[in-house]
């Protein structure tokens, strides 16, 4: 599983490569995109043969759309909060980039596509870990680092706050 998902890194490094590549280069974004549109295209014009498509077996008198409930809505609130944390990075890398670090636009793409590698890599070696320690393990010693630094980064964020701010810290403690 998490091979198929290294795919998806694969596809997130190809596209900040190519988007870092066509603002070096000048591109307008229209012509940019249209280029990209023309190359997806004809890529689905190629595989689109390779593809069985079964017959379609329509059952008449189903529910369409059940709220789900217990585990199934736990896990989609769990998948919902991870796909925040990861966004965070496509959606902001660039704005770190560029605004912290002062690098040229052209090279603000870059920073999304070494996060992607980096994805890439972990989820290659996820399976191999998962066969060699088992899935428990692999996710009790990975949850546990993740949360170490979550840790650490929130007790810098609270003591950056406090040492700004000390006033909203205080008042609440006081009354």
């Amino acid at each position: 599983m998490a091979v198929m998902h290294a795919w998806f890194a694969v596809g997130s490094v190809g596209g900040s490569l190519v988007s870092g590549f066509a603002e070096n280069m000048g591109l307008s974004p229209f012509v940019h995109f249209s280029i990209i549109a023309v190359f997806l295209m004809l890529i689905l014009w190629f595989f689109i043969r390779f593809i069985d498509i079964p017959e379609s077996s329509v059952q008449v008198g189903r529910k369409v759309f059940v709220f789900p409930h217990g585990g199934l809505l736990l896990l989609g609130l769990i998948g919902f909060f991870a796909s925040i944390t990861e966004s965070s990075i496509s959606n902001w890398s660039v704005l770190y980039f560029s605004d912290y670090l002062k690098t040229d636009q052209s090279m603000a793409p870059f920073g999304f596509a070494l996060y992607a590698s980096f994805m890439f890599v972990g989820r290659l070696i996820g399976d191999i870990l998962k066969n060699r320690f088992g899935a428990s393990k692999v996710l009790i010693t990975g949850n546990s680092i993740a949360c170490f630094f979550r840790f650490k980064f929130l007790y810098r964020f609270v003591r950056f706050c406090h040492h700004r701010f000390w006033c909203f810290y205080s008042v609440p403690i006081l009354i």
